[in-house]
């Protein structure tokens, strides 16, 4: 009977996990349509980009990379597109059955990292940069593909530093304000449940 409970327990952790990755994608989608609709001008003229769902991103991320063994989280982080961890919407263009690969390996218990990242956290560009960073270092796989260093004026060709890639999208600010409160409001929903159903996490940070 324990078996099976751990079974069924890991079977609901990754449908949940998949079930807020597609919800994001499908915000993303959504996002794509109101700015070519509304011609990507809100009520008061400002412009509005895909940054506003690197929060959300970011904490779903934050929770692959630590849920899965250290092989697999490497193994992630390379698997991004340049740039993510400076603009990680980029990863909602990551193709879903990769994602989905990852998602069904993960754990319901951190593996490694400890604490999973909070919003705070997660939306602020200048602390979400060295909480990754350090995450990457301890996996060994450094931090010049998420945060790929500038070039110096003069060097080389004199490009400028690599940016998205992806179509831009814009929308109304109350639509962008309820897709980002949607995305949160999932993970609260989500993570109140997974707090009933495991064990604390490490709180010391090593690889275990």
């Amino acid at each position: 009977m324990p078996q099976f409970d751990e079974a069924a327990r890991l079977k609901h952790y990754r449908a949940m996990r998949l079930q807020i990755w597609e919800d994001l994608r499908r915000q993303r989608d959504e996002y794509n349509v109101y700015w070519q609709e509304g011609e990507g001008l809100s009520r008061d003229g400002a412009r509005f980009d895909e940054s506003r769902f690197r929060g959300p991103v970011n904490l779903f991320v934050d929770e692959l990379l630590t849920h899965a063994n250290i092989v697999d989280a490497r193994a992630i982080a390379r698997s991004f597109p340049a740039s993510w961890g400076a603009a990680s919407e980029e990863v909602l263009y990551q193709p879903l059955e990769v994602m989905r690969v990852f998602i069904e390996r993960s754990l319901p218990e951190p593996q490694w990292g400890g604490r999973v990242v909070d919003l705070a956290v997660a939306a602020d560009a200048s602390k979400w940069k060295p909480w990754l960073s350090a995450r990457l270092r301890t996996l060994g796989v450094g931090t010049d593909h998420a945060f790929p260093r500038p070039q110096a004026p003069g060097v080389g060709t004199g490009a400028t530093p690599p940016v998205p890639t992806s179509t831009s999208s814009w929308v109304v600010a109350g639509t962008v304000a309820a897709v980002t409160a949607a995305a949160v409001g999932l993970y609260a929903i989500v993570r109140g449940r997974q707090a009933n159903q495991t064990r604390a996490p490490h709180e010391d940070g090593e690889v275990r």
